[in-house]
């Protein structure tokens, strides 16, 4: 018997409206240009501005933040107008942390463009919030520059930093998006992320054939404890999983070439359940539910195994 999945995922990349408005910094080109070798005696007359928007400079862990850093020729006072070829944007998360606050932390673009001068450019990144906490966004282009002279150079300016701040989810959410994060899901387009006031949940396929989803609950009633974790047990057998109280299951419905499974088990004031659906022996629930354990102890949020766990008959 196969138990009913006890939430719905939202999905975190669909349907989100870009309703806040674009908050754009300019750079200021004459601190924020260089040139990669020697500078050419004409290079100062390429003037050229990076802007660099967002949607939301205080996103939740469940909002996408979407970035455009755009690019524009204002060219001044050539003889022979300068022009800008494929330009390479980079997007940068800083500082760097052991606990990702937007993901991913570095992305870069190619645009195959020729900008003559007054036209512009932009690129487009997608960062999602994993944890809570302060970071600044810093963005930057390279590009060819042919200048008046006929002189062809590389060339880079940079954006006007941005700071964005997310606010701290519950930890039960926070531990789950850490575990996502750290997944083969981390930024795929198929990864959906939802969080409550005491839970947390994300699911994803992150190959062809192997998709799961995990859902992390915290309460400090043990009695409520039990209720999460045998409603979703059903009536599969007990066993252990490190020295903890758990259950899991497998089938394959129809004798096709999927097998799904379910795994749970809990500890002190967490219950974790996980399901999976694969098409070869790798994954299953069971490696989900080792992602958010090692999770939890990485932090210190769950005590280390003293003894095994021994079922015994009944519930």
């Amino acid at each position: 018997m196969r138990p009913t999945t006890p939430f719905l995922l939202l999905p975190l990349l669909i349907g989100m409206a870009l309703s806040a408005a674009l908050m754009a910094v300019t750079a200021r080109p004459a601190s924020a240009q260089w040139t990669t070798g020697d500078q050419p005696p004409d290079a100062r007359q390429n003037e050229v501005t990076v802007t660099l928007a967002i949607t939301s400079a205080t996103p939740t862990v469940n909002q996408p933040v979407n970035v455009t850093v755009t690019l524009t020729n204002l060219t001044a006072g050539a003889t022979v107008s300068d022009v800008i070829s494929r330009p390479l944007y980079t997007l940068q998360v800083e500082p760097p942390g052991e606990t990702p606050i937007l993901l991913p932390d570095r992305s870069q673009t190619r645009r195959d463009v020729i900008l003559a001068p007054g036209e512009s450019d932009a690129a487009r990144f997608a960062l999602y919030p994993v944890s809570g906490g302060r970071i600044t966004l810093t963005a930057q282009v390279t590009a060819t520059v042919r200048l008046s002279s006929g002189t062809q150079t590389q060339m880079g300016w940079r954006a006007q930093p941005v700071t964005v701040t997310v606010p701290a989810p519950s930890l039960a959410a926070s531990v789950i998006y850490e575990t996502a994060a750290n997944s083969a899901c981390a930024t795929g387009p198929d990864l959906s992320i939802a969080a409550g006031a005491d839970w947390g949940a994300f699911s994803c396929a992150y190959a062809p054939g192997h998709s799961f989803s995990t859902r992390l609950d915290e309460t400090n009633s043990p009695t409520a404890v039990m209720v999460a974790f045998n409603a979703a047990r059903g009536d599969h057998p007990l066993g252990p999983f490190h020295c903890h109280l758990a259950y899991a299951w497998s089938e394959r419905p129809g004798g096709g070439p999927i097998t799904d499974s379910g795994h749970g088990w809990t500890a002190g004031r967490w219950v974790n359940i996980s399901e999976a659906a694969d098409d070869t022996p790798y994954g299953g629930a069971a490696a989900a539910s080792e992602s958010v354990y090692r999770t939890l102890s990485r932090r210190g949020l769950i005590e280390p195994c003293m003894s095994t766990y021994l079922p015994v008959a009944g519930r």
